[in-house]
């Protein structure tokens, strides 16, 4: 195993202990540079790997000390690209770290049933990945949301991904951090921009089922989204000419649930409403 640190100009005492793992474990290099941002130093991260498969961990998270061993199995077993393991959601005495005591259930699909499946996640991290698929994307630097501009284009080239309900990622819910979206104000011209890109790729390849899959899950943003009370007028305004642009094809979509084909019908007429009703069932 290798284990890359990218020092991305932290201003604090990171850079040192980055070192200092270095000397003490020759399996660790570091990379120190300018701050660039998280895409930025993903990406400087991507062109000094060596191995077979590569690994994401943020640097507010962790993982099971197994996660990289059992995912790599994983991944020989059933020749996959990509393999996935769930999550857990928490902050510090919070984790449960019992990821191997109930049984694993693992699921197998190819580069279009999973984007039919909820498995599929939009997050860069939790996923290993051959390092092949790496050689030509890359992550949009200077905006937001990367992961949305990313993921996909990781799903579609691969052949095979496995899912596995293991939760062997610990991802740290900071109330300040990035994430944090429904306390501050959000930017929503970064998601949007990237639907736009990810469906005008699928339309342009006349994958017309992948396009309106995308656009479910777009259709899925702009309802979570319209909850947030920091929402400018201009910005509702945005988000419902983008709704009602896709909810033909969304609603004509077979594999969008009953539940949310409602869901979607009430937004046209109250959008009030549907935020009631989502809160409830989410």
């Amino acid at each position: 195993i290798e284990i890359i640190l990218v020092d991305d100009g932290s201003p604090d005492k990171c850079p040192i202990i980055c070192d200092q793992y270095a000397k003490a474990d020759k399996r660790v290099k570091v990379i120190h540079k300018t701050n660039g941002g998280l895409s930025d130093a993903r990406n400087e991260g991507l062109k000094h790997i060596s191995g077979k498969y590569v690994f994401f961990v943020d640097s507010d998270d962790f993982i099971d000390r197994n996660t990289i061993k059992y995912m790599v199995d994983l991944a020989e077993k059933h020749c996959a690209d990509i393999v996935q393991c769930d999550r857990e959601l928490g902050n510090g005495d919070s984790f449960s770290m019992d990821a191997f005591q109930n049984k694993d259930q693992i699921n197998i699909y190819n580069n279009t049933t999973i984007f039919e499946s909820p498995q599929n996640q939009v997050t860069i991290w939790a996923k290993l990945y051959l390092s092949s698929l790496w050689s030509d994307i890359l992550m949009p630097v200077g905006k937001l949301n990367e992961d949305d501009y990313t993921t996909w284009k990781l799903y579609y080239k691969a052949p095979k991904i496995v899912v596995s309900s293991r939760k062997l990622y610990y991802n740290y819910i900071n109330p300040s951090g990035i994430c944090s979206t429904l306390k501050k104000a959000p930017n929503i011209t970064f998601p949007i921009e990237a639907y736009h890109e990810r469906i005008a790729f699928f339309d342009k390849i006349n994958e017309k089922h992948l396009s309106d899959l995308s656009k479910w899950r777009f259709m899925k943003y702009i309802l979570l989204s319209y909850r947030n009370q920091r929402l400018s007028t201009e910005q509702r305004s945005v988000l419902r000419n983008e709704f009602h642009s896709i909810r033909h094809d969304v609603l004509a979509c077979k594999n969008v649930p009953l539940i949310e084909k409602i869901l979607i019908m009430i937004f046209s007429l109250s959008p009030s409403v549907s935020n009631f009703l989502l809160n409830r069932i989410r």
